[in-house]
């Protein structure tokens, strides 16, 4: 049996408060990264986005929330974060996605496996998947 092997990464964008989002992504195993000229920030991650996100709560305990929203939350008025994860298992499978989450938490997805449907449109015969 293989194991699933995935990378991600984020676009970059305005953040509200930087310690903050600098915290959230220590706290999520998430690398931080800056745009020296623009002064925005992204991140990068070794392994899958995370479902949920801890998150500290004002009595300093935390709790879980789901990713994107709690991504949100750090997102400066305006600002859109766009997270793209790529991953395989010893080449049986190739999966590739990518979120694009507002300010307010608003959320658009694409995945690779919409190609299929996409691709249908252009023939009558047979298409097979890349996977085995």
């Amino acid at each position: 049996m293989a194991d699933y092997i995935a990378i991600a990464r984020s676009n970059y964008f305005y953040v509200k408060d930087r310690a903050a989002f600098n915290e959230f992504c220590q706290d999520n195993n998430l690398e931080v990264i800056e745009d020296s000229e623009t002064g925005q920030v992204g991140f990068l991650r070794d392994g899958s986005v995370p479902r949920a996100a801890n998150v500290a709560g004002p009595d300093g305990l935390f709790r879980e929330q789901g990713f994107y929203g709690a991504l949100a939350t750090h997102l400066k008025k305006g600002s859109v974060a766009i997270v793209m994860e790529v991953g395989s298992e010893k080449f049986r499978y190739l999966n590739g996605y990518a979120v694009a989450v507002n300010s307010k938490g608003k959320t658009v997805e694409i995945n690779l496996d919409e190609i299929y449907g996409r691709a249908k449109r252009l023939t009558s015969c047979e298409i097979t998947s890349c996977e085995y």
